[in-house]
């Protein structure tokens, strides 16, 4: 089994990271969310065999995230 762990306050990019988790149809993948002291933590259980698609499918999400929700503040930031 591989366990990644994203953490992080932003409550936009926990629910639009959960939202497009969920949208992955597999019986090998199992989120959870738990609020811990500082930060919150989404947890992602994958126990396939396919773990290049699911690293793929994961990166996916993770680039739409940046883009979707904090390209303009790294533009800002950049210039």
């Amino acid at each position: 089994m591989k366990t990644i762990c994203i953490k992080t306050n932003n409550n936009i990019a926990i629910n639009y990271l959960l939202e497009k988790l969920e949208l992955i149809k597999s019986n090998d993948i199992y989120i959870t969310n738990h609020k811990f002291k500082v930060f919150n933590n989404i947890f992602i259980h994958y126990k396939g065999n396919h773990i290049e698609m699911f690293l793929s499918n994961l990166s996916n999400i993770l680039v739409s995230l940046i883009f979707d929700i904090f390209e303009n503040d790294i533009s800002k930031s950049i210039l």
